[in-house]
């Protein structure tokens, strides 16, 4: 009789323990990355001992379908990787692993997610190649924060043009083209070019048209315009072949053999009345023998495009995570670069890690040692941005298994009155 109540008492026990993983999974079936934990109940013998225990297992492994979120900087996981934590802001605090990515700033510009878990980063230039080539630890790992992210001023490099002259045009005829310049300080000046038209007889034999480029900054206390595009040098000279398409490029007053140069010289600006770098623009006007600049054709003048690189200073504005994992940073003077990368933990055994808060996971033996990957790479999976992962638990289902093991309990609490009945009548006899 003893053998039959120490296995009913141990099922009893270990259907207390299924009402706790039950109780957790009821839980996790509204929770942001919740997953399902399962209980199994075995029977045991060992020597003159029998019973029934319960075992626990997480299925970490389980990926939830991602779900749109609100905030841009939340994301989901679409694979087996997790994202690295830490218990607090800073290099001090508890590595963790979470699949909760709902990561926003708080007051202090730091990424925290609903459980109170930092992200953890690694820093990057602004290609989105990482500032240390460390990215297999947590070595350099660091906390994201965009509280002193800034962008300081890019100087004017390059000017691209594309600009049709009129074919119809008569000589000295000219036509304006404004240049937007950044200087080292990150200051817009604006310079007026002047196309004019030359002669419809050029120094080269295949030739059509020539036309001149000249340069001026019209501020009270301009910069200096270098030469040839000064106006007291005459400027450059650019001839056109019989199809419209330039032929070569050269500085007025100079004799040229055919073809004459295929690039522009570069335009310099000196003497900035703020102190400011000279500026040594490179012109792009076009391909010679292409139409994809400066080309003479139809009857009217028009300025399509001008591009010219270089801009303010800017402060942080936004972030936003890509696909592949990099926190790309919005700037307020309209840029944007790449300044961090997200890289995600991934174990043999996903599921043998332990939880040591709720929603946050530590390795262990079973689960072995973390690699690295960043997303897309080594069965990480790819970052989903401005979502988050929904539930591996099925609530109704919960409540069904609830009911079997209620049943398995009510079922063993009677066995143990009716042995102890039994028992009780045993000694009165």
């Amino acid at each position: 009789m003893a053998g039959g109540s120490n296995i009913s008492i141990s099922a009893v026990n270990a259907c207390n323990k299924r009402f706790d993983t039950q109780a957790l999974n009821l839980a996790a079936s509204g929770a942001v990355a919740g997953k399902a934990a399962g209980n199994f109940i075995t029977a045991y013998q060992m020597k003159d001992t029998q019973g029934v225990e319960g075992t626990n297992l997480r299925y970490l492994n389980q990926v939830g379908e991602s779900q749109k979120a609100i905030y841009a900087t939340n994301f989901s996981i679409a694979g087996q990787g997790l994202a690295v934590v830490r218990n607090q802001p800073g290099s001090s605090g508890i590595i963790g692993m979470v699949r909760d990515c709902t990561f926003r700033q708080d007051k202090n510009k730091d990424f925290v997610n609903n459980l109170g878990q930092y992200l953890q980063v690694f820093l990057t230039d602004g290609n989105g190649i990482p500032l240390n080539s460390d990215v297999a630890t947590t070595n350099q790992l660091v906390t994201l924060n965009t509280g002193n992210i800034a962008q300081s001023a890019q100087a004017t490099t390059t000017i691209t043009s594309k600009v049709l002259l009129s074919g119809e045009a008569k000589t000295n005829a000219e036509y304006p083209m404004i240049l937007q310049v950044t200087d080292s300080f990150g200051n817009t000046r604006n310079i007026t070019g002047t196309w004019t038209k030359t002669a419809d007889s050029p120094q080269t034999a295949d030739g059509k048209q020539v036309w001149t480029l000249t340069f001026q900054d019209l501020r009270a206390s301009p910069g200096t315009i270098g030469a040839p595009y000064d106006m007291s040098t005459g400027g450059l000279v650019v001839e056109f072949d019989a199809a419209g398409l330039p032929s070569g490029y050269y500085a007025k007053g100079s004799s040229p053999t055919f073809p004459a140069a295929n690039t522009p010289p570069k335009l310099s600006i000196t003497a900035w009345p703020n102190g400011a770098n000279d500026s040594m623009l490179t012109l792009d006007l076009g391909t010679v023998g292409k139409n994809n600049g400066v080309v003479v054709s139809g009857n009217t003048f028009q300025t399509t495009s001008v591009i010219a690189d270089g801009y303010a200073a800017g402060n942080f504005s936004s972030i936003e995570f890509t696909k592949d994992g990099y926190g790309l940073v919005h700037f307020t003077n309209g840029q944007q670069a790449k300044y961090c990368r997200i890289p995600f933990a991934v174990f043999n055994n996903v599921n043998g890690l332990t939880e040591y808060v709720p929603g946050v996971f530590q390795q262990t033996i079973d689960s072995g040692m973390y690699n690295f990957y960043f997303p897309g790479e080594g069965g990480a999976g790819q970052l989903v941005p401005q979502t988050y992962e929904g539930s591996t638990v099925d609530g109704t289902q919960v409540y069904l298994d609830m009911l079997d093991t209620q049943r398995i309990f009510t079922g063993n609490l009677k066995a143990i009155e009716v042995n102890k009945e039994m028992n009780k009548q045993l000694m009165n006899i």
